[in-house]
């Protein structure tokens, strides 16, 4: 098994996603990257048996400063409660760290097969899509949650309101942000 790591990085040259693949050319001149995601004030680079002595540096070289670095697959969601999980769901779709998002509702999705948390799940797959620049694949999985999300509520979660923002994102092709209410 590969040692698999996620560098966030500050996007402060501010790229796009159309400038992906010439990231990834940069990046890979140097060690194995086999995804980025670009959103508006950051950039996830997932790298693979990286050099840590070295990896910092060249990525602050070549694309910008680095704020946050983990090991990816890391069990820890497995202990959370399941409204720790929507929360911190809520939290990483809002910093537009769509992919943490994701996987953060995957272990409540496990756990409980719920297809709001699929459909939430979605939402955040949708728009790494956009973070990849694949606006055709966004638009094909933000059409599938809009099907998935059902009923009013999702835990703290107002379903019908993200229901709204998400059409109209099918349109500008823009994130938006998730209210989390406070359970009583």
């Amino acid at each position: 098994m590969h040692a698999r790591y996620l560098f966030i990085v500050t996007n402060d040259k501010g790229y796009k996603p159309q400038d992906r693949e010439h990231i990834l050319k940069t990046l890979r001149r140097f060690f194995k990257a086999p995804n980025i995601r670009i959103g508006s004030k950051h950039i996830e680079i997932e790298v693979w048996e990286p050099d840590l002595s070295s990896i910092r540096g060249i990525i602050e070289e070549n694309i910008g400063r680095v704020v946050e670095w983990k090991p990816i697959d890391s069990i820890e969601s497995n202990y959370m409660k399941d409204v720790d999980l929507v929360e911190a769901y809520v939290d990483l779709f809002n910093q537009e760290r769509f992919w943490e998002a994701h996987g953060a509702l995957e272990t409540l999705w496990r756990r409980s097969g719920d297809r709001n948390a699929q459909g939430l799940i979605l939402v955040a797959a949708a728009f790494i899509k956009i973070q990849e620049n694949k606006e055709n694949e966004f638009v094909i999985i933000a059409k599938r949650a809009l099907e998935m999300l059902k009923g009013a509520n999702y835990f703290c979660i107002d379903l019908d309101e993200v229901r709204k923002k998400l059409s109209s994102s099918l349109e500008s092709k823009k994130p938006f942000k998730i209210e989390c209410a406070p359970q009583r």
